[in-house]
């Protein structure tokens, strides 16, 4: 409750906020400096205050030097008391400003609803640096804070559809086909526009300067340094490091070597970011909280990826990019810089290349691109590699769990495979045939027999009806510990 009281003394109105009513404070506050067309202009999302800055909504990054001021004017016209009018906390007291903070943060939350209008912008708009232009229609538009925007790209579009002879130099030396170019700017089509719907990782993949690093770069002068950021690699295992994605439109994890320590952490961080599942981020000083990633996600390497074990069908989340460059061609040092100076034009490009990209569906994969993720899937799973070697898959089949179990070992030991368990193996079988492969208990002669259907070992396993005998519990070259399997088939649950 707040009231305005005409003091005497001093012939000045006093506005009285009592001490229970210090949200009416802050909402003056927010009213006096912060409100447009009868909007708010400043509010709290993902942890962080943003206000209209006349272009898009910036992330107020040092609220004490923000309000500080602000503060201190608004409070010269007032005289806060109690109601026996005594003065309350003041503008230089601590409390004041912990209380102040806290109230403006609840003050300017935002509804799921509300929070939407930013995640979700409109898609006919590309916000430039300094206009906006409508797709629909061709034209450039003036900012308003009505369309809510969180971002804004750090170039404006290009007023024609010049298509400098750069781009054919930068194409003529990656050695890319027409097939190869179309998927090269679809993919700066869905980065532009922020669209996250394909659910994809692009990967650009090739040997050392074949353009890998050029496009890296495009895809970040689009936003610059504020809303795009390399990614460490411990950020999956380490909460305080997750806080580098907040706010971003495009993540970046850059020269990607595939060693021992590249572990299933960093799996789960990129499959949390291409699925839009929320990441807890624990700031320092900060209670922790649930954040939505909201960025496309880019890997550079001159490596094909060496994810090893259940990849939990990621491989077909990879759109890989294959560059290549003749060791014979002289190098051109010149030619990023030269790219880079067409951004306008590259954005121009790629956002009329984006109504397409979504009517195509996203088809991003190339024959190149295709090649490299058969190798990408040889690689990454040894039970994909025995299934597809040395079994066959129909629903007309079945064969012993535990045989199969026992095959597979002998596979690994011959190929230099690391040893798994029975239960990792029947379930990485079941996730890289899903569908396709049960696991059941069958009764035969009255014993019940625990088997795998859908599939069998080539010229061994028969029909569901008829499924293969118990092997012997030795195979030649390898050894079973109680560690790998028990006596009985049934140890696996189903």
């Amino acid at each position: 409750m707040s009231k305005n009281v005409f003091d005497a003394n001093d012939s000045m109105i006093v506005k009285v906020y009592y001490e229970q009513d210090f949200e009416g404070f802050v909402g003056d506050f927010i009213d006096s400096y912060f409100v447009q067309d009868g909007e708010r202009t400043l509010v709290y999302l993902d942890g962080s205050l943003r206000a209209f800055n006349g272009t898009y909504y910036a992330p107020v990054s040092n609220p004490n030097l923000t309000f500080d001021e602000l503060v201190r004017q608004y409070v010269r016209e007032l005289s806060l008391v109690d109601r026996k009018r005594r003065a309350v906390l003041t503008p230089t007291s601590p409390s004041f400003y912990a209380n102040f903070y806290k109230t403006l943060e609840r003050l300017c939350m935002l509804t799921e609803d509300e929070a939407e209008l930013f995640r979700n912008p409109d898609t006919d708009l590309v916000f430039g640096k300094t206009k906006v232009f409508r797709i629909s229609t061709g034209q450039f538009e003036s900012y308003s804070h009505k369309f809510r925007n969180l971002y804004t790209l750090d170039f404006d579009v290009a007023d024609d559809d010049q298509e400098p002879k750069v781009w054919t130099e930068f194409f003529d030396a990656a050695q890319m086909d027409d097939k190869q170019r179309l998927s090269w700017w679809r993919q700066r089509a869905v980065v532009v526009m922020r669209d996250r719907r394909h659910n994809r990782i692009f990967y650009n993949f090739g040997n050392p300067r074949s353009g890998k690093g050029t496009t890296t770069s495009i895809d970040t002068a689009f936003f610059g340094k504020n809303c795009a950021a390399a990614v460490p690699y411990g950020v999956g295992s380490n909460a305080h490091l997750s806080s580098v994605i907040i706010g971003k439109s495009l993540l970046t994890i850059n020269d990607v070597k595939f060693d021992k320590r590249t572990s299933t952490s960093l799996i789960r961080f990129l499959l949390n970011v291409i699925g839009c599942d929320p990441i807890t981020i624990n700031p320092k000083y900060k209670a922790p909280f649930d954040y939505y990633p909201e960025a496309n996600l880019e890997i550079t390497s001159n490596e094909i990826p060496a994810f090893k074990g259940n990849l939990s069908g990621m491989e077909d989340k990879f759109v890989f990019n294959v560059f290549h460059r003749d060791e014979n061609m002289p190098v051109d040092l010149t030619l990023r810089d030269r790219m880079l100076e067409t951004m306008p034009h590259i954005i121009r490009k790629a956002v009329k290349m984006y109504r397409e990209t979504v009517e195509s569906n996203y088809a991003f994969d190339t024959d190149q691109g295709k090649a490299v993720r058969e190798q990408f899937v040889e690689s990454a799973s040894g039970v994909r590699r025995f299934a597809d070697e040395d079994c066959e898959l129909s629903e007309r089949y079945n064969d012993s769990s535990l045989a199969m179990y026992r095959s597979f070992l002998k596979y690994s030991h011959e190929h230099g495979e690391s040893r798994i368990s029975m239960a990792q193996f029947v379930k990485e079988l079941r996730t890289c045939f899903l569908g396709k492969i049960d696991h059941k208990r069958i009764t035969v002669n009255g014993k019940k027999i625990t088997v795998l259907t859908g599939i069998h070992r080539i010229g061994q396993g028969d029909t569901v009806n008829d499924p293969t005998p118990k092997p012997p519990r030795s195979v030649v070259g390898i050894s079973f510990t109680n560690a790998d399997i028990e006596e009985s088939d049934d140890d696996v649950p189903i």
